[in-house]
């Protein structure tokens, strides 16, 4: 026997993609992929390391709280609106690049960020249990990298590996009666591997291009636990079987390129991103049942999702040496189509702005620090998945980071 279920979603990437990986990024609306002083390159252009020299450390993390608000058609399902359960959720960075030598425009960097993830809350007894009741996702990516500028050309090169640990939970009823549910409840935990490529050309000092590519990873989540809970005194005990089960999930490929130009005390960037979500289509949950053939022994996981765009425009402002500004504005498309679309995380386009700003002491210490507003336009939900209805969500992303080594 096998039921579907719906894959996770976010407020905060098209799909459910985490940018938000530095103070200085974050302050220009997660553009930095042509800015050669971005302090978090392993995360955003591992190129940028071969033009720089030295030790240098950056470390932080993003606050991101999500609403989100449901509210049904005119004249069905009552008046049952419903908003998601609060909830502030963390992602924390970090880098570190030396450079090779003094005579060698190389340089090697590590970096730890939490590069896909969500987690969306509703109440228990809300309408579209069914559905979605709780569900995470997360990841956590180690990603050493090398790079090296080709002589004197302002050409560099960088790769990377990724190394991906992610887990996985998800929380829904499944209807008997009228009054009577089942609660289902699904984790695991796996390892992934992908490569990195990143790219950056300064034909003079003031103008940068830069490119890099994410590759997809796939993600075993082995004797992930499958709980059932309300079924004991059912006559559907022995389907509703604990068990222990198997899932692959490909995360995307992502591809980013921009420009960026130093114009005085003024630095402008402009970003496209494209990511591959044609990778999250239909995914098959294994249960071993043991033999058992009236237990559940599969899920679901239709996606069916899209390639999608983003564009991105950022810029900072040194009001002194020591004082820098950031305003960015952003628009991503979503992924997710009409068809699929559901609560487990309603996601539509979505438009963002920022602004940020930091603060340069004692010769190699910075600090930076941005916030974020994500404005994720209002879909409506048409489909047999459901529920029918009217969602909004917004995001607020707060993000901060301490850097050392930084001129």
């Amino acid at each position: 026997m096998t039921i579907a279920l719906a894959v996770p979603q976010t407020v905060f990437g098209a799909g459910f993609q985490e940018t938000t990986q530095s103070g200085t990024a974050v302050g220009m609306v997660n553009a930095g992929v042509a800015n050669p002083d971005e302090p978090n390159s392993s995360y955003y252009n591992p190129a940028a390391m071969a033009f720089r020299d030295g030790l240098k450390v950056y470390a932080g993390s993003s606050l991101i709280i999500p609403t989100i608000d449901y509210k049904p058609f005119e004249g069905e399902n009552g008046d049952a609106e419903t908003d998601s359960e609060f909830g502030i959720f963390p992602l924390p960075n970090f880098h570190m690049e030396y450079a090779l030598s003094e005579n060698l425009s190389a340089g090697m960097g590590f970096g730890l960020t939490a590069p896909y993830g969500l987690t969306v809350d509703w109440p228990n007894d809300w309408r579209g249990r069914e559905v979605n009741e709780f569900v995470q996702i997360a990841t956590l990516s180690a990603n050493p990298n090398l790079a090296y500028e080709i002589g004197d050309t302002g050409l560099s090169i960088a790769g990377g590996a990724q190394i991906v640990y992610s887990w996985v939970e998800l929380h829904r009823d499944v209807q008997l009666t009228e009054d009577q549910f089942v609660q289902t409840e699904l984790g695991g935990d796996g390892w992934g591997f992908g490569g990195v490529a990143a790219v950056m050309y300064r034909p003079t000092d003031n103008l940068t291009f830069g490119a890099q590519y994410r590759s997809r990873f796939n993600v075993e989540y082995k004797d992930a636990e499958v709980h059932f809970e309300g079924e004991e005194d059912t006559p559907f005990y022995s389907t509703f079987r604990d068990n222990t089960g198997t899932a692959d999930i490909t995360f995307p490929d992502a591809l980013h390129a921009g420009v960026g130009y130093q114009w005085n005390k003024l630095f402008l960037q402009f970003e496209v991103g494209y990511t591959i979500w044609d990778t999250f289509d239909v995914i098959d949950v294994e249960i071993d049942t043991q033999g058992d053939e009236e237990a559940i022994s599969g899920f679901e996981l239709e996606n069916r999702w899209e390639n999608a765009f983003a564009f991105r425009l950022g810029g900072q402002y040194d009001v002194t040496p020591t004082i820098p500004v950031r305003l960015g504005v952003a628009y991503d498309r979503s992924p997710i189509p009409d068809e699929t679309v559901n609560a487990t995380l309603p996601g539509n386009d979505r438009i963002a702005g920022s602004i940020g700003a930091g603060y340069k002491f004692m010769e190699n210490w910075r600090v930076d620090a941005a916030y974020e507003l994500v404005d994720v336009m209002e879909r409506e939900i048409r489909n047999d998945i459901g529920p029918r209805g009217i969602y909004n969500a917004i995001g607020h992303v707060f993000t901060a980071n301490v850097g050392w080594g930084y001129e």
